[in-house]
C-alpha cells in the first residue's frame, strides 16, 4: 500500500486488498489475514510490527477485504456466501443485532459518528449495485442514495 502525502508516495506495506486508517491505526488485509498498524504521526509511516486483529477475513474475488473500521470500531467478516447479513456482536462474539436484512451486500462503510451505515447492495432481481445508507442501530430502513439503471 502506498500513501501519498507532501513529500511524495511512501510505501507503508504490502498488502492483499484495501487499507483504512482510523485515528493512529492502519487496519489493512495481507493472505487472507487481517492486521493493524500504528502510524508515525510525523512520518505518516508505520510503527513497529503489525499486530493480528483477525487470523482468518474474507476476502472478495475482485481482492476487497471484507472489513470496516472507524476510531471506535472495526467490523470484519470471514468469507461468507450470499446472502449476507450485517449484524453487531459484542466482544465475545454474541450477536446484539442485525443492521438490515440479509442482502447481497458488497461493502459497509460508518459514519464518523457510527450511527449510519453506507451499505452496496446487489438488487436482486436488476442485478444492479446500489447504494443505500440505514441506521446502524438497525431501527429504521435504509434509504437508496443511488439507483443504477
Amino acid at each position: 500500500m502506498r500513501l501519498a502525502g507532501r513529500q511524495g508516495e511512501q510505501d507503508l506495506t504490502d498488502t492483499g486488498g484495501h487499507a483504512q486508517r482510523a485515528g493512529a491505526f492502519l487496519v489493512y488485509a495481507r493472505d487472507g489475514v487481517l492486521l493493524g498498524a500504528r502510524m508515525d504521526a510525523e512520518t505518516r509511516g508505520t510503527l513497529g510490527r503489525s499486530l493480528v486483529l483477525s487470523p482468518s477475513i474474507g476476502v472478495s474475488p475482485e481482492g476487497h477485504a471484507m472489513f470496516a473500521v472507524s476510531p471506535r470500531l472495526l467490523l470484519f467478516s470471514d468469507t461468507a456466501p450470499r446472502p449476507r447479513e450485517i449484524a453487531w456482536f459484542d466482544a465475545a462474539h454474541q450477536p446484539l443485532g442485525r443492521i438490515a436484512e440479509p442482502g447481497d451486500y458488497w461493502q459497509v462503510r460508518l459514519s464518523s459518528d457510527d450511527r449510519l451505515a453506507a451499505i452496496t447492495l446487489v438488487d436482486p432481481l436488476l442485478r444492479t449495485l446500489d447504494v443505500f445508507v440505514a441506521p446502524a442501530s438497525g431501527s429504521g430502513d435504509a434509504t437508496p442514495v443511488t439507483r443504477a439503471l
